[in-house]
């Protein structure tokens, strides 16, 4: 089963049903960045995109016809019930072919920085989709699937994406409820636990949950 985290949505579906309803990403329809980069912009806090990647993850038939060589810049099968970077890129960023990584779509907003001290594992499970499978654990496969897991990586790169807010002099104009409303935006999330990726990423190696058909939701479309 696939689960769409966006706070608009918060479903569950099966895979089959997925593919019977035809909710998968079709070859009419292109995208700036690749399935890694849309499934990260699926904001489990929000209705919307991540506003860092939203422009690359929208969908357009025309979108492939609007970029040439001077201009702008698959993830790491269920069958479901019983089984299954803004401004220019850098002069020494290879351009590669669309659709374009996470760490392109980065370089092109001069912002490759920006997660660079994240773990691996964590980036990769950031962009991975949340799924779910009965039977025994095995393989990665849980009954109870991994949405903390992907909705705690993806809430850290957000934390990574938005600009420094340390505490400074600027903080004491500011009155009681502002100060609040700051830190609760700027020091929601923790930071990484260091030997808790190190070892996810070791099991990523032999875990095989996350490579799925490319479907998307039903309600809105997004890639799940």
């Amino acid at each position: 089963m696939h689960f769409c985290p966006r706070i608009t949505c918060r479903r569950w579906y099966h895979q089959i049903c997925l593919l019977h309803w035809n909710k998968i990403d079709s070859s009419a329809v292109t995208h700036l960045a690749d399935r890694g980069v849309r499934l990260l912009a699926v904001d489990p806090d929000d209705g919307q995109s991540c506003p860092l990647l939203a422009y690359y993850t929208d969908g357009s038939e025309s979108n492939m016809m609007q970029v040439d060589d001077d201009e702008h810049p698959d993830v790491c099968s269920e069958s479901d019930h019983q089984s299954n970077s803004g401004p220019g890129i850098p002069i020494s960023a290879p351009e590669p072919s669309t659709p374009y990584p996470l760490d392109f779509v980065l370089a092109e907003m001069s912002r490759s920085d920006v997660i660079a001290d994240l773990p691996p594992a964590l980036i990769c499970i950031s962009q991975c989709p949340i799924v779910r499978r009965p039977g025994p654990a095995q393989d990665g496969w849980t009954p109870a699937g991994n949405v903390k897991e992907v909705v705690l990586a993806r809430r850290l790169v957000y934390a990574a994406f938005e600009p420094d807010e340390s505490i400074n002099d600027n903080w004491s104009a500011l009155d009681p409820q502002e100060c609040c409303d700051r830190i609760g935006v700027s020091f929601r999330y923790a930071t990484p636990y260091p030997p808790y990726w190190q070892r996810r990423e070791k099991e990523l190696e032999t875990e095989t949950w996350m490579y799925q058909p490319p479907v998307i939701c039903p309600n809105c479309n997004a890639a799940i």
